[in-house]
């Protein structure tokens, strides 16, 4: 539909070119006025003659105008002559250079209308292209707070475990300390309660059957200086069980040559030990 058609066409629904539509049409003036708005030029040039007679329906200049336009732009004036409508219609020219003038109006308003149209339309196409921009970002923004989130989350347990890993280290080092301590004072003890050099400690000879009574006190030290020389692998508790038989006589062989020994691991090859 042209433009001009169409903005006669709103015109004419608007009611800008008259007053109100009549309802109370004939049945005749319904059917030409259906055909009318279907595009019929035949019926838009009926109609218009109708309408400016007030044939089976109040006069209405201003829609009759609009319609006789319409027929004129198809150019259905000569074909619809010989339409049976009745007399030659007269139209005043003074009103119909106003109604040209509204018609006008219409026009102008129509395209304004319709430019302002296009521009929001377009307003709108800028506006959703924005808005899906603004989307993108944002579901960007909220995966990388969610990155963040994570790095964040890990970064605290990290310190946590860092944190029970120092406490776990100064509970070990204090307990090493107390080992330490209780290992020297250990040492010392044993020191203490070690016999002195020279002296022996006595072992309970094996039960013989029948031992006979002693007749004097028995010397039970070693009547000659023993001397061992230190070899190769050679330990105190070793060496006592080379001299006593019995390994775990090896403090009293530490005791006496403790201006040798450090401490029962310091032996050396080819130290001279006082063997008591």
């Amino acid at each position: 539909m042209p433009l001009r058609h169409r903005a006669l066409v709103l015109a004419l629904s608007c009611g800008l070119l008259g007053g109100p539509l009549v309802a109370a049409d004939s049945p005749e003036i319904i059917s030409l006025r259906t055909k009318a708005e279907r595009g019929n030029a035949i019926a838009q040039y009926n109609l218009g003659l109708a309408l400016a007679t007030g044939r089976d329906t109040p006069a209405n200049l201003p829609e009759a105008f609009v319609w006789l336009t319409l027929a004129e732009e198809r150019g259905e004036t000569s074909a619809a002559a010989s339409s049976p409508v009745g007399p030659e219609v007269v139209v005043d020219a003074g009103r119909l250079a106003s109604l040209e003038d509204q018609l006008a109006t219409a026009l102008r308003s129509y395209q304004l209308l319709q430019e302002e149209n296009d521009q929001l339309r377009q307003l709108a196409a800028t506006l959703a292209t924005e808005r899906d921009l603004l989307k993108s970002q944002l579901a960007g923004a909220t995966t990388n707070a969610a990155a963040l989130s994570e790095q964040l989350t890990a970064s605290e347990a990290t310190a946590r475990l860092v944190e029970t890993l120092r406490t776990q280290l100064r509970q070990t080092q204090d307990q090493l300390q107390a080992i330490i301590a209780e290992h020297s004072q250990l040492r010392t003890r044993m020191a203490i309660a070690s016999s002195p050099p020279g002296s022996l400690t006595v072992v309970p000879a094996r039960p013989v059957p029948a031992p006979p009574p002693p007749a004097a006190p028995v010397d039970l030290r070693t009547p000659e200086r023993v001397i061992h020389t230190v070899a190769e692998g050679e330990t105190l508790s070793g060496i006592a069980r080379q001299y006593y038989r019995d390994g775990q006589r090896w403090p009293e062989i530490f005791a006496a040559n403790r201006t040798l020994l450090a401490d029962e691991r310091t032996l050396r090859i080819g130290m001279q030990l006082h063997i008591p």
